[in-house]
């Protein structure tokens, strides 16, 4: 029996849209349009980290480096059109800075915070690019609609890099929201005006941190300390009092909070956790 072999299109492109409708133009999955098959290049190295959707507006969060150039963290935006070619050619950027200004950080992990009238981001950043100097920080990545698109210096959609590149938009963080060894991984959930913040470390640990709706953090609790290692903190979508953790052989159910914990007025004040009350009559 002789087997054939399958000839998979190429994909050359750093960014290409493809079809999820067995209905469209070239069938389920199809990347090309109208003959051709639109996508955006890059000359650098590109690590993309996370990426998701809001009404009409794409976002793509990735580190970028260029041969022996430091790494930069980089949020590009895209505003769905329709066609594919349109939507990519909608392209804008900016640059995140960490904490200190300097170059060289890397995003290790990425959480949108829902709700709310901007749209605020939080994301674990490694200063040095290694586990022991990490900081979790609070960005407001609303698109800028007054920059000229496709004139992004590391990405772009013409077949030739721009003559003549735009600076990207440089973003410095609203706040700095926990700093430690180690960080890598968040999930944001907004409780009421809390927003709280489950991070997970490399060393084992899940970390619980409510922040109040003038961005001032609460002291971060130790939920679990256990396997290391996970890349994601998933909320239970059902009952919401549990986040996920999922490790290479298992998945371990943690509830959000342990109200027992705060012994008296003042540990669970200091705490600010908006997922217990203090009874006051029984003191507990």
């Amino acid at each position: 029996m002789k087997l054939r072999k399958l000839q998979c299109p190429s994909d050359l492109k750093t960014i290409n849209l493809q079809n999820t409708d067995q209905k469209q133009s070239g069938g389920i999955f199809a990347s090309s349009e109208e003959g051709e098959t639109p996508g955006i290049q890059t000359e650098a190295d590109v690590d993309f980290v996370d990426g998701f959707q809001i009404n009409s507006t794409v976002f793509l969060f990735s580190n970028v480096a260029s041969g022996a150039k430091t790494n930069k963290v980089r949020l590009i935006w895209l505003q769905a059109e329709t066609s594919k070619a349109q939507t990519l050619k909608s392209l804008g950027g900016a640059t995140l800075s960490s904490s200190d200004g300097g170059e060289g950080s890397r995003l290790l992990a990425s959480s949108l915070i829902p709700g709310g009238q901007q749209v605020l981001w939080s994301g674990v950043f490694s200063l040095d690019g290694g586990e022991n100097n990490t900081e979790l920080l609070l960005f407001d990545i609303s698109p800028d609609q007054s920059r000229t698109t496709d004139t992004d210096p590391d990405f772009y959609y013409s077949s030739n890099k721009p003559n003549k590149p735009s600076q990207p938009k440089s973003l410095q963080p609203k706040v700095v929201l926990f700093k430690k060894k180690y960080l890598s991984s968040v999930l944001a959930v907004r409780e009421d005006s809390w927003t709280v913040f489950f991070i997970g470390t490399t060393s084992g640990e899940l970390i619980k941190l409510a922040v109040d709706e003038n961005n001032v953090p609460g002291c971060p609790k130790v939920l679990q300390r256990g396997l290391r290692g996970f890349p994601k903190i998933l909320l239970d979508p059902v009952d919401r009092k549990h986040v996920y953790l999922p490790f290479k052989d298992q998945i371990q159910r943690v509830p959000v909070s342990d109200c027992s914990a705060y012994t008296d007025v003042k540990d669970w004040f200091r705490a600010k956790d908006p997922h217990c009350v203090w009874c006051v009559t029984k003191k507990r």
